[in-house]
């Protein structure tokens, strides 16, 4: 039996940051490290050759399910050749060679800070691996699991800019390490809520329901409850955000730091989304302005003003099929408070530090018999999700094949009946749970609403009213599509290539699966369930066009937004459309 060793932890950390640094820098192509690279055949091993600078690099790769090749990590190593001498790379090691091999493109990008975050999201990784402590609740053991995994495909994404080391193991998901919230007096002329907010329900899901014991501690500080709200706040948050942020507010005692702690929580997969641990199906999601995949985790107001409309247009569109009502339920996320400059700015971004959230999960998946597993924490390679799945250890990588099946056939069929109505949820593995009963599929659950998508022209055509989203008029937007293409371009990249894909990818590895029997059989299922839905306006050849005639297929960029970011980048990860071979036209 292998000895798990400080070592091995280390060089399975190693080898995932270096299989997600190389995937993205070939679907990428950055530096032309795709379009610059011979392609070497040699019976079953193909190997990728860049060449520049005196040196070579060399890259065992194999042609995936997506069209695009990736690193065949099992057929060896990277290897660089220069002045005669070959040596094998990591992947801090392998992103030197290709800035210095490409000295003139690489002036063009902030590849120190790049640097720095794939030194950062190795060690922290590594460490998650050898410290991770798991609960005995299922559904927050498979939040930690989708904290461990992260974003799939990104190599930065165990990156945590801002936080030191004690941060990091205090306030991340993975160690277990329960945190009580802090709070500070919301002067109330200085907030804006939520139309549905009940700030009863908050201070019970904080254990604040002793009015009397809140009450003495605001008058200690001068403050009556009627002028005052008590308010949530991350504890790293407190001390090192809000100190700076609102200096004057405090000065003025218009926000004013309470000596009230309050219950035991831990980050779910959101470092922002708090899960109480006695109520496992409530959460808190407060501000926690770190850096993370190149974005500050605030969370801004119109975010959460856009979910709350978002989360009743959602509720009508279940209304109207029998099938969502049956399989989709929503997460009440529409009691939200939130700080107000004077000006009413509902844009200013100090804002987003210092606003609170509830959710609270649907009664329907509550029951001891039902298994809630986010997607997310489907693309981490631990057999422990799939065993808490199944409800025992016995099953055979068959009951796997078909549990991937039961999960893109139901997938994509509510996918479709949502965008057959105009509206598209945010379907990245984070957002979407699966409520699963001995291994099956019962329904899904929708979380996070601040990001459903919408197309009008469909939604006319289904009597539903466009929600009066609020949009920055010197920011793209992505809530509204005028256009088909673009509307079913966050299907594509989100639904298929990043979480389905990433599940996928899992099940090659943990379980000895087919990657193209697992990819035939999506292509198959997308294809049957786009001709049997009823598309608006008889549109299913545009449908299919999109789906499976169009030579390209869109995905999102992660790196080159990233390298080409010049600041914090605000609340959104950096991101664009680019495009690859369409991976529903499969062609080797």
């Amino acid at each position: 039996m292998l000895e798990i060793t400080k070592n091995n932890y280390e060089q399975r950390a190693a080898i995932t940051i270096l299989s997600d640094l190389i995937d993205a820098l070939l679907f990428e192509d950055v530096f032309e490290l795709h379009s610059k690279s011979d392609v070497v055949r040699e019976e079953s091993e193909t190997t990728l050759v860049y060449e520049r600078m005196g040196k070579v690099l060399t890259i065992p790769v194999y042609f995936s399910g997506l069209n695009v090749y990736r690193y065949a990590r099992t057929h060896g190593d990277v290897k660089l050749q220069h002045q005669h001498q070959e040596i094998t790379l990591n992947a801090v090691e392998l992103w030197d060679a290709i800035v210095d091999m490409n000295p003139h493109s690489a002036q063009q990008m902030n590849v120190t800070r790049f640097r720095e975050g794939l030194v950062s999201a190795q060690a922290q990784l590594s460490a998650q691996y050898e410290r991770l402590t798991l609960s005995d609740h299922p559904f927050i053991q498979s939040e930690q699991f989708a904290s461990l995994k992260d974003r799939p495909f990104h190599p930065l994404a165990k990156e945590k800019r801002g936080l030191s080391a004690y941060d990091y193991e205090r306030y991340q998901s993975e160690y277990y390490q329960p945190v009580a919230l802090k709070t500070v007096a919301i002067h109330r002329d200085a907030l804006i809520k939520s139309q549905f907010s009940d700030e009863e329900k908050l201070l019970q899901s904080l254990g604040l329901d002793n009015e009397a014991q809140y009450a003495k501690v605001l008058q200690e500080q001068g403050l009556q409850a009627k002028d005052f709200m008590i308010f949530p706040v991350h504890p790293w948050q407190l001390e090192h955000v809000l100190p700076e942020y609102f200096e004057q507010e405090f000065k003025q005692r218009i926000v004013v730091p309470l000596d009230i702690e309050c219950g035991s929580f831990l980050a779910s997969s959101s470092m922002r989304s708090l899960i109480d641990l006695k109520q496992p199906y409530q959460h808190v999601k407060v501000p926690f302005s770190m850096q993370s995949l190149g974005a500050l985790r605030l969370t801004p107001t119109r975010y959460l003003l856009n979910g709350e409309k978002a989360e009743q247009l959602l509720e009508k569109v279940i209304h109207q099929s029998e099938h969502l009502t049956n399989t989709l339920s929503l997460c009440d996320e529409k009691h939200w408070w939130s700080f107000i400059e004077p000006s009413k700015d509902i844009f200013e971004d100090k804002i987003g530090h210092l606003t609170a959230q509830l959710r609270q999960y649907p009664h329907e998946i509550q029951d001891e018999e039902t298994t809630l597993i986010s997607m997310a924490a489907l693309a981490m390679p631990d057999r422990r999700v799939y065993d808490a799945i199944f409800g025992h250890s016995n099953y055979t990588s068959s009951d796997v094949e078909m549990m991937y099946q039961d999960i893109v056939s139901h997938f994509i069929r509510t996918m479709f009946a949502l965008m057959q109505r105009g509206v598209l949820p945010e379907v990245h593995g984070q957002n979407i749970l699966i409520a699963f009963k001995a291994g099956k599929v019962t329904r899904f659950v929708l979380r996070d609403h601040d990001t459903v998508r919408i197309y009008p022209t469909w939604m006319a055509d289904n009597g539903l009213e466009v929600p009066d989203y609020t949009i920055r008029k010197d920011t793209p937007n992505t809530l509204i599509n005028e256009n088909l293409e673009t509307f079913f371009t966050y299907f594509q990249t989100l639904g298929i290539s990043v979480n389905i894909y990433a599940v996928i990818d899992t099940l090659v590895h943990l379980y000895d699966l087919d990657e193209q029997r697992l990819m035939a059989f999506l292509r198959t299922t997308l294809k049957r369930t786009a001709q049997e839905t009823v598309w608006p306006q008889n549109s299913v050849e545009d449908v299919m066009n999109l789906l499976f005639e169009k030579e390209t297929w869109p995905f999102k960029r992660i790196l080159l937004p990233l390298l080409h970011q010049k600041n914090s980048g605000g609340g959104s990860m950096p991101s664009s459309i680019g495009k690859i071979a369409n991976p529903m036209m499969f062609n080797e």
